[in-house]
């Protein structure tokens, strides 16, 4: 249930927070002169054409490695095992994050 409630509740905000996050940061740092506008529509874009990748992988990712890790991992090796399974979720949303927009 919990697992469910988190997916439910704080994936939609937790995957587009990342995505917004990271184009800000990447505007703000890159060459070119920072361009708010130019920041917040390219944002917009991203997230008009990666939300549902975004939320569906969450699905998908997420339930069943919590599954696994509460069900059948270990309780002394479950922070391990949760922090091998971010690394592996975070490379994905990195990947979408900074693919072409279009």
């Amino acid at each position: 249930k919990k697992a469910f409630a988190h997916q439910t509740i704080c994936a939609p905000l937790l995957g587009p927070s990342f995505v917004v996050w990271s184009s800000i940061v990447e505007a703000a740092l890159g060459g070119e002169r920072f361009n708010v506008e130019q920041a917040v529509t390219r944002t917009v874009a991203r997230l008009r054409q990666d939300f549902a990748n975004i939320w569906g992988a969450s699905y998908a990712f997420w339930l069943p490695a919590n599954a696994l890790n509460y069900g059948l991992v270990p309780p002394h090796l479950r922070i391990a095992f949760n922090t091998s399974a971010a690394c592996v979720y975070n490379t994905f949303l990195t990947w979408i994050a900074h693919r072409k927009v279009g």
